[in-house]
């Protein structure tokens, strides 16, 4: 009797390398492709015309399934002018819930490794998400903040910077009230319930928009 045959461990490991390489590579084709096809065109490269014209139709739906979400507060965004949405984080969902339940169109600081990821990335930066190198004072990342608020968009920041997994608030970082202070722009404070939530767990959520808080009169640095 022949004794059965084995592959090597590392032959394996190598071909799984290969395999995974291969995806990246396809993934990375594709959104190149997508980019030169002109699909950008079609909403003229502004995120301003894509969410509500383009994907909020199709994305809520699929939001509401994962999370049956409620909204409160809404009519305290304000309809025009930049401002700086500052949101808790609990939970995979938060991105997604909060840019559904939000009438305005939401520049979202993103964290570098997510819009790294071949289609993703692509995908979440035609939305108006900006990259933040967390754990380091990102200027480039609040330089193109500022400019996005300055010319009248929503810029949506996580103000505690990570998920917070045990449900406690966690620290806010000062990155959202910086932003609001250079530009003279209100803070649209919005509090997240969604911890508990995954995808086997697809419990009900709940977004909570409160009063612009207007920081004009405030001093923009320390030594002012």
């Amino acid at each position: 009797m022949r004794p059965a045959f084995r592959r090597p461990l590392a032959l394996l490991s190598v071909r799984k390398s290969e395999a995974h390489s291969r995806r990246n590579c396809s993934a990375k084709l594709a959104a190149v492709f997508l980019t030169r096809l002109g699909v950008p065109k079609l909403w003229r490269g502004d995120p301003e015309a894509l969410w509500p014209h383009f994907l909020r139709p199709y994305v809520a739906p699929f939001v509401s399934y994962l999370s049956p979400a409620y909204g409160y507060g809404m009519d305290r965004v304000p309809a025009e002018g930049g401002g700086v949405i500052a949101a808790n984080h609990l939970s995979a969902i938060d991105p997604p819930l909060v840019g559904m339940l939000c009438p305005r169109t939401i520049f979202f600081m993103t964290k570098a490794e997510l819009l790294a990821k071949p289609i993703v990335g692509d995908f979440l930066s035609w939305t108006g998400a900006f990259s933040v190198r967390r754990g380091e004072g990102d200027r480039e990342s609040l330089r193109e903040a500022r400019r996005l608020v300055a010319e009248g968009h929503m810029v949506g920041v996580f103000i505690e910077g990570t998920r917070q997994k045990f449900g406690y608030p966690g620290t806010v970082l000062p990155g959202g009230m910086m932003i609001a202070l250079q530009e003279e722009a209100p803070i649209v404070p919005c509090g997240v319930y969604s911890f508990g939530w995954s995808r086997r767990n697809r419990m009900p959520c709940a977004v909570v928009w409160g009063k612009p808080i207007d920081v004009s009169g405030l001093p923009r640095s320390s030594s002012s």
